[in-house]
């Protein structure tokens, strides 16, 4: 270019020296993925000024300056580059989701204890809590009816549900997005084929466990009793109550909520390990809260690969129900299945592998084929 980049109409007095990206045609404003940072020095501590605040980070904005004027523009166009100016902007708080995520998982502890505990009087007449300690066996009793199943389970999601609308309501930004509810860049079924492949990782969880200890946890033997208990209509809201509510709810808050604020401040590993984490903390049960771990990884890297938590909540839906519905077919697990139980569980085992598969084939195509934006360079003013 023939042209002194120091004369061009886009310089003002008082202007930051603008960075300027090669490219062989002109580009307008770029949307940039924030869970994966641009080459370079787009995200760099070199540009930062002594004026700057610590926990701020550097993006380059690629759009017009306010001193550029429509000669200019024209000018920007003939040349093909665009000009980007380092803009400040302020990292998001991460204080407030931890301290979000501790009060309500205490608030649901505490909601399905009161509910419970009101429950019980309902059911066996006033007792006080000192006799509680001494009716166990009528308590896993109790726990196995249907006021009991309700009353254990339905006060812990609403919290989460709850909790995840009221903290994402308080942030500037729209619900929608703060939450992920969005469409995404993946097809309808791309979504379908990650979530078959949720129960999948379930599965696998499950025999990797077998094989180390014979401990269900007593919360786990407990839901499976349940399942077992109960059929006819009732079964349907089991299946409801176990599948769809925490698929939705436990989304909300720990995919749609919590990994997004973490995936905007750290690395995708981290974000997702993290949220993980405390999703499994949640389930409060030792062994349970270690075989929901690498359900929360799977949840939380198709959410953040398909940019919509959707995807994670169609598969946490599938994997709860397909749970409750195994428990159910496989009957009692003393003695072998029917013929046609063993029917389906292949089934639903060839499905969700296949799934499996063909959503790792999908990630990994996605990662390859992701572009490359133009390559940063800082101009040297002719003198």
């Amino acid at each position: 270019m023939s042209e002194s980049f120091s004369n061009s109409p886009l310089r003002s007095s008082g202007d930051p020296d603008p960075v300027r990206t090669s490219a062989e045609e002109p580009v307008e404003a770029q949307v940039v993925d924030q869970h994966e940072p641009l080459p370079g020095p787009s995200r760099t501590n070199d540009m930062v000024s002594p004026g700057m605040a610590a926990d701020s980070e550097i993006v380059l904005a690629q759009m017009p300056h306010p001193a550029a004027t429509a000669e200019a523009a024209v000018h920007q166009e003939a040349d093909g580059v665009i000009l980007a100016w380092p803009v400040e902007r302020k990292l998001p708080r991460i204080w407030t989701v931890m301290l979000t995520v501790i009060a309500t998982i205490l608030l649901s502890i505490i909601a399905s204890t009161v509910v419970y505990f009101i429950a019980i009087q309902i059911e066996y007449g006033p007792i006080s809590p000192r006799e509680l300690t001494n009716m166990r066996q009528e308590l896993e009793t109790f726990a196995q009816t249907r006021i009991g199943f309700l009353a254990m389970v339905l006060p812990g999601q609403v919290i989460f549900f709850v909790m995840a609308f009221s903290a994402a309501k308080l942030s500037p930004q729209p619900l929608g997005e703060r939450l992920t509810l969005t469409r995404g860049p993946f097809a309808i079924w791309h979504w379908m084929v990650l979530a078959m492949a949720t129960p999948a990782v379930g599965f696998i969880t499950s025999i990797i466990l077998s094989q180390l200890t014979r401990d269900r946890g007593t919360n786990m033997e407990t839901m499976q009793q349940v399942f077992r208990a109960h059929t006819g209509a009732f079964f349907y809201v089991i299946v409801a109550m176990v599948g769809i509510l925490p698929g939705i709810c436990e989304e909300l808050f720990f995919r749609g909520y919590v990994q997004t604020r973490l995936l905007a401040r750290f690395p995708p590993l981290v974000a997702i390990g993290a949220t993980s984490l405390l999703f499994s903390i949640a389930h409060l049960d030792p062994l349970h809260a270690v075989a929901v771990f690498p359900l929360g990884v799977w949840l939380g890297i198709i959410a953040w690969q398909s940019r919509s938590i959707w995807p994670s909540v169609i598969g946490h839906t599938i994997n709860n129900s397909a749970a409750v519905v195994l428990t159910q077919f496989a009957g009692n697990p003393k003695t072998p299945p029917s013929v046609g139980a063993t029917i389906v569980l292949l089934l639903i085992f060839s499905i969700t592998g296949t799934s499996l598969l063909l959503s790792l084939i999908l990630l990994l195509a996605r990662r390859t084929t992701t572009p490359v934006l133009p390559r940063i360079e800082t101009p040297t003013p002719s003198s």
